[in-house]
């Protein structure tokens, strides 16, 4: 299956897209906000009440012990019936950002035979439609999704814009594509150093593997309130945005890699 990446998608209010689009306003809040978004706001898809969890064990686990004594204070204890997930309570105060991602196994083709264009070359048609899922559980919109915007761009040109900004601002970052690899049911333990880096901040529960999430963290950068950066903003066609449920179409030219 191919999963490269294509473009990055980024769904709220038209407040918000505009600000994104025009402005190149992006904002890092902190992994606290995206676990009460969660348990408060019942809000499953923009927020996980398991962000930053790095195990699941019974409760008479003998490492949980082991843990209390490297953690100390900063171990959190999450109860789960006979099983408890485990957290650093620090994890909640590290700023991250996220765009959902469109890969090529995403796309879905026209079942029309491809069409030979004034080029001379083979053209075939594919769309791509924002998840029903997606929408209306991030905006919690269910069958209003007259409040809905999208945005797509670039990824290859997002990616550099984002790191000359951090960069020129002299700010720690990591970026990575989140692995979907924790399953709440089993227990695990992520084979990660518990160290600065946060990097349990990059595992993410398996039901959320559609989103195909980009994540960048702020580690050393910890707040107890969001953090507001402006880019060079991407222009068309680079980066658009739309009303309601966004779909993407694209004009495929077919070649061979062999060039034959």
């Amino acid at each position: 299956m191919n999963k490269e990446i294509v473009l990055y998608l980024k769904i709220n209010k038209e407040k918000w897209i505009r600000k994104l689009h025009d402005e190149g306003d992006i904002c890092f809040n902190r992994v606290g906000y995206f676990i009460n978004k969660a348990e408060t706001g019942k809000n499953d898809e923009q927020g996980d009440r398991y962000e930053g969890v790095f195990a699941r064990l019974l409760r008479s686990d003998p490492r949980i012990d082991d843990y209390k004594n490297s953690l100390g204070d900063d171990l959190e204890i999450i109860d789960d019936d006979s099983h408890v997930f485990l957290r650093r309570k620090s994890v909640k105060n590290i700023p991250i950002f996220c765009m959902f991602g469109l890969t090529e196994d995403d796309l879905k083709f026209q079942d029309n035979e491809p069409i030979l264009g004034e080029d001379g070359q083979l053209h075939e048609i594919a769309e791509y439609v924002i998840p029903d899922k997606m929408v209306n559980e991030l905006m919690n919109t269910r069958e209003n999704t007259s409040e809905v915007w999208g945005f797509y761009v670039d990824s290859v040109q997002f990616r550099k814009e984002v790191a000359r900004m951090l960069n020129y601002q002299n700010i720690d970052f990591s970026e990575k594509y989140v692995a979907y690899d924790i399953d709440l049911t089993e227990e695990f333990v992520l084979d990660i150093p518990l160290d600065d880096s946060y990097s349990e901040l990059f595992h993410k529960r398996k039901d959320y593997n559609y989103q195909h999430e980009i994540r960048y963290i702020l580690p050393n950068s910890p707040t107890d309130d969001k953090r507001k950066f402006i880019l060079n903003p991407l222009s068309y066609p680079k980066s658009g945005i739309a009303n309601g449920q966004l779909c993407l179409k694209f004009n495929l030219i077919m070649y061979s890699k062999s060039g034959s």
